[in-house]
């Protein structure tokens, strides 16, 4: 069923985003709805459903698919901590090197663990970061698909694809803002409240001229009290000013 806005034709989503009188534009491709879609979870709108239902399906099949790497592969977690030379140690130097942007440091780190475990999950997603941190947007996504391809934990899933929404955004190829969206539903998807998930998709709204969104996507982060709450109150005040700057 369709509706006219003006010059535009509106097209009306029944049963799937919880109300018979959801109108989106006609003509929208599903990067453009991921897109909308979104912009209304930020806002704290309820859209999450039609996703999780999509992705509980795409998870399912993909079941028995992953139960066959659990025995072998990366679970997510920094496994066996406690040791000098392991995965996991490697791992958490990287991340705490990439932290104080020693970004050199941190890919040898993430090499070192690959070395001696190719599967270890974290360890893809940890050298993403770098690439992607660093500039280098091929071989970031290359390492990100592979510690999707690895990971069989829903948290290290939404951080990589958290990750692709930082990708996309530093990026910024064709329809780069549709993409960064799609990852976002994903990652929250894995992790429903995770607030890397909407920071970053704050700073994608932010580039992407958003400017309203974005500062919703910040207040979310700051009602999580997270690790991330300093750079979302500093990025929120930053977008309030440019929102009086255009009011004025």
């Amino acid at each position: 069923m369709y509706r006219v806005a003006g010059n535009k034709r509106l097209l009306k989503v029944d049963g799937f985003f919880g109300s018979p009188k959801t109108f989106i534009p006609a003509k929208a491709g599903i990067q453009k709805l991921l897109y909308w879609i979104s912009r209304r979870i930020a806002s704290g709108g309820d859209e999450m459903r039609l996703f999780q239902t999509f992705y509980d399906a795409v998870k399912a099949v993909a079941l028995c698919f992953f139960l066959s790497l659990t025995l072998s592969c990366a679970t997510g977690t920094y496994r066996t901590l406690g040791l000098l030379d392991t995965p996991g140690q490697h791992v958490r130097s990287g991340f705490t090197l990439v932290q104080k942007k020693y970004l050199t440091d941190a890919e040898r780190e993430f090499s070192a663990a690959l070395q001696l475990d190719p599967s270890f999950a974290e360890a893809h997603r940890g050298l993403g970061i770098v690439y992607l941190m660093g500039g280098r947007y091929g071989e970031a996504s290359d390492a990100l698909e592979n510690a999707l391809k690895y990971t069989s934990s829903d948290r290290v899933t939404a951080l990589v694809h958290v990750a692709f929404i930082r990708l996309h955004t530093g990026w910024k190829g064709e329809n780069w803002a549709y993409e960064a969206a799609d990852s976002f539903v994903k990652a929250i998807v894995h992790a429903r409240n995770l607030p890397d998930a909407y920071y970053y998709m704050g700073m994608a709204f932010k580039a992407n001229g958003d400017f309203a969104l974005a500062a919703k996507a910040f207040e979310r982060v700051l009602e999580m009290n997270s690790h991330l709450s300093a750079e979302a109150e500093w990025s929120l005040n930053e977008v309030r000013r440019i929102l009086r700057q255009k009011r004025d």
